[in-house]
């Protein structure tokens, strides 16, 4: 999102243990990112260092005016994005659901997400939702432009 790579990512969960901030400018308005670990369900995190992480996750959307909602377009919806968008419901949070990894998703048809996602998270039945691909490009900067930013 912010136009380079600022982290290192693998297929690895638990890889990002710390929140990175970064400012990007999209059409002349600054944005701060934070790009928090990822929040794992409790009883797959046994690292302490991987648990303080997902408190400072939890913290940081405590503070943030837009939760952006990242998914892995390939697994579809699961039981943590609803999950996860709960805990950003629950504090107040804007919310867009990013359905990345587009470009490797089995399943191309951008209804049937979409009906999923607002079944399962209702209560965020009005969230906006996008596809994109962090490694191709595509989409990316639509997250700012078709959302309410």
């Amino acid at each position: 999102i912010s136009g380079s790579r600022i982290a290192i990512t693998t297929e690895i969960a638990g890889t990002t243990r710390d929140s990175i901030d970064s400012v990007c400018v999209i059409k002349g308005k600054k944005y701060l990112i934070v790009d928090t670990a990822g929040i794992r369900k409790k009883g797959k995190t046994r690292d302490k260092i991987e648990k303080f992480s997902i408190v400072k996750a939890l913290d940081t959307l405590e503070k943030c005016d837009v939760a952006l909602i990242f998914m892995d377009a390939s697994e579809g919806v699961t039981d943590q994005d609803i999950t996860i968008s709960g805990y950003a419901f629950e504090r107040n949070c804007a919310v867009i659901f990013v359905f990345n990894k587009w470009d490797i998703a089995e399943e191309k048809d951008v209804k049937k997400y979409y009906e999923k996602l607002h079944y399962e998270a209702k209560y965020l039945a009005y969230a906006p939702a996008i596809t994109i691909s962090s490694l191709t490009g595509q989409r990316v900067f639509k997250v700012f432009s078709s959302c309410f930013f």
